[in-house]
């Protein structure tokens, strides 16, 4: 297709070339709009499908992929359904989350779906904690795996909620959530914990700023990048994205957000 922007093997040559191998274990986040056309797709959904396969085929039967399905259902007074309730950030997750051997998360705020030997040793008997300590990003950070964002920046990954919380910054505090979580046909009632931000203006996780800051932390130092199409792809392993957040966030604790900095009673 002439008018194609990339193609496949264009998408699994810059995985390759941004570190991700065999028997890793990634997180990704993706925009795949901001990368153009990809050659011989008309749907979403074949786009979604060739993403999957483009990942597997880098990451072998020994990879593990996880994929944000985030719901926000408790945020919303809703309850939470881990076979049923649909993702609500987009459609490759919607899609993912509904392919053969994807175990989810029973997070009812911010739930994760994944594909591979790890999915449930990282998914399963949760702490309720969304960020906290034995969390998703938690373990993962254990396990040694990795960030992949595409099409976005790396402001993008939820994973800095989870450097935050570690942190303590002013701009957020904890927060309780309570509601039904529908699992395996059985229904319960449970309370989850999230560091939300104060309402604040200063308080934002206002993305560009956030990526101007990343930048004069010099992230690209442990950030690998990779042109594709219209955009680019880039990854990060999660200890050097949380050892970068926690330097920053020292020298200054409004580092993620908007600030400048206000006094929050």
């Amino acid at each position: 297709m002439t008018n194609s922007d990339y193609s496949k093997s264009d998408l699994v040559s810059a995985l390759k070339e941004i570190g991700l191998k065999d028997g890793d274990l990634a997180f990704i986040h993706n925009s795949m709009f901001h990368l153009g056309r990809l050659e011989n797709c008309d749907s979403s959904k074949e786009v979604s499908r060739i993403v999957f396969d483009s990942f597997f085929e880098v990451l072998g039967p020994t990879g593990t992929l996880l994929v944000p399905t985030y719901t926000y259902s408790l945020c919303n007074d809703k309850s939470f359904d881990v076979k049923n309730t649909p993702s609500s950030i987009g459609t490759f997750t919607e899609f993912f989350r509904n392919q053969k051997g994807a175990v989810r998360s029973a997070d009812p705020i911010f739930s994760v779906s994944g594909i591979g030997p790890k999915s449930k040793t990282i998914l399963s008997d949760l702490p309720k904690s969304c960020f906290g300590e034995d969390s998703v990003y938690d373990r993962i950070t254990k396990l040694n795996g990795k960030l992949c964002v595409i099409g976005l920046g790396l402001s993008w990954a939820t994973y800095r909620h989870y450097a935050e919380q570690k942190m303590n910054i002013p701009a957020r505090f904890l927060k309780y959530f309570s509601g039904k979580i529908l699992e395996d046909g059985n229904e319960r009632t449970e309370t989850w914990e999230y560091f939300v931000r104060h309402l604040s203006e200063n308080c934002y996780p206002d993305v560009e700023v956030i990526e101007k800051n990343l930048r004069k932390a010099n992230v690209s130092n442990v950030c690998k990048k990779a042109k594709v199409g219209r955009g680019e792809i880039l990854s990060i392993n999660c200890t050097d994205y949380s050892a970068l957040m926690k330097r920053e966030l020292k020298k200054d604790p409004w580092f993620s957000v908007r600030g400048p900095p206000i006094n929050i009673e």
